[in-house]
């Protein structure tokens, strides 16, 4: 296709209008193809004023603009165009892009599939100013660069058993992994964010309990199953169902899920129930000073 045709193409997707824009432009540079010969070069913006009306258009959209295909692939694609520096108000005149423009050469494609900043197009037909004043697009500007608050570092230890733990400071938990007879679970140190001593302590007594850990599952499910097997009957019951759970079936079911510990050695098991409480956690609490405790939903 000649290149005269190939623009008559491109500019077919314009309105003929022209209007003078204040353009905020963004942060970065695209190529898009829209031709197997041609390239449209866009350059981000992130609102604009239509002068006429002072009409404030916020949300992303481009600056396009057509280019040959070899000028749109070098690497000063860029120098010899009439694209724009990141972060500036820039005044020109241009044409708003038609919508309706790709029902007749993307058939195929249905509108909602394009994001929207594919229809907030402007094609630039003069640049008249830089730098321009206004104070619309420099509060959005002045938004849009605020400084990002800096984040607390990441405290991450890397245990030989546990693995890798993760603080999250504001719940004041290490988050890990650990194996449990087999089967991967998640693990939870409760901790003192202030007090390093608090950590190894948290640690320690998670081993103790892996070191232990075909004695404490037993123990625990079987806790479990003499704590709440007629209460699972009760919910069948309920349920419509014929409650025969026994409690041998009930220790056979629940499915190890994590544990949570404490620096004092206190700590939870938690359990998939096999839709015995219509999918609640059973949660087993104990501890090493007085065994287990508690075994609830």
């Amino acid at each position: 296709m000649k290149k005269k045709a190939l623009l008559d193409k491109f500019e077919k997707q314009y309105e003929a209008e022209v209007r003078e824009y204040l353009v905020l432009t963004g942060d970065c540079l695209k190529n898009g193809v829209w031709d197997e010969e041609e390239f449209e070069v866009r350059a981000d913006y992130l609102a604009y004023v239509d002068t006429a009306t002072d009409a404030l258009h916020l949300g992303d959209g481009y600056l396009v603009e057509p280019v040959k295909k070899e000028r749109a692939t070098a690497a000063d694609a860029a120098v010899d165009s009439k694209l724009f520096k990141a972060g500036t108000i820039y005044r020109l005149r241009a044409r708003k892009f038609i919508a309706e423009s790709l029902l007749e050469s993307r058939k195929d494609v249905p509108l909602e599939c394009y994001k929207k900043s594919y229809f907030n197009r402007l094609y630039p037909t003069e640049v008249l100013e830089e730098g321009t004043a206004c104070g619309v697009l420099e509060e959005v500007r002045t938004q849009h660069i605020q400084p990002v608050e800096p984040r607390e570092p990441v405290v991450v230890i890397n245990d030989e058993e546990l693995g890798e733990l993760v603080l999250d400071p504001e719940l004041e938990f290490f988050r890990g992994k650990a194996h449990w007879l087999g089967n991967e679970v998640g693990v939870i140190l409760h901790v003192d964010v202030n007090r390093r001593a608090s950590w190894t302590k948290a640690r320690q007594a998670m081993k103790k309990l892996l070191a232990e850990q075909e004695r404490w599952d037993a123990t625990i499910r079987e806790f479990a199953a003499a704590e709440m097997t007629a209460l699972a009957n009760d919910w069948a019951e309920q349920g419509d169902e014929e409650g025969n759970v026994s409690e041998a079936d009930f220790v056979r079911r629940i499915t190890i899920e994590g544990f949570s510990m404490t620096s004092d050695g206190c700590f939870t098991a938690y359990f998939e129930d096999d839709d015995m409480f219509c999918g609640h956690t059973i949660q087993v609490e104990g501890s090493f000073r007085e065994g287990l405790i508690e075994a609830k939903l």
